[in-house]
């Protein structure tokens, strides 16, 4: 081989590696999947994630709206991510709390012992 040949073929197999070590710093699916699970469990912790081509699907259940939106924020941030679709749905109150709130209203407050005129003065009754 002469020696500009030889150059070619170092210059070739260099772009060659260089493609290999960029395509590689890429997370695949199941590295993404597996990132966004960890961090999303964190703060919702029946959430999990799959990804297909940097788009990551939530599935789960979370607390509430805030909950919902922290976990969008955060996962759209993370290495590899191009997009989220959030699946997840609000979890319902449980039993005892949706039972509280439709039990009667509390009582009224019982009366002062005080009589309010016309004239805006306090009687006190005994």
């Amino acid at each position: 081989m002469d020696k500009r040949m030889l150059q070619t073929v170092k210059a070739i197999v260099l772009c060659g590696c260089s493609l290999l070590m960029f395509a590689s710093c890429k997370p695949d699916n199941k590295q993404i999947a597996k990132s966004v699970t960890s961090a999303a469990t964190a703060i919702a912790p029946n959430v999990t994630a799959t990804a297909k081509e940097g788009i990551v699907t939530l599935n789960g259940m979370v607390p509430d709206n805030t909950v919902k939106s922290t976990l969008d924020s955060m996962v759209k941030k993370l290495n590899g991510v191009v997009s989220v679709v959030d699946s997840t749905s609000i979890e319902s109150p449980s039993p005892a709390a949706a039972s509280n709130s439709l039990s009667e209203p509390p009582a009224p407050p019982a009366p002062t012992p005080y009589l309010t005129t016309p004239h805006s003065r306090a009687i006190l009754i005994q």
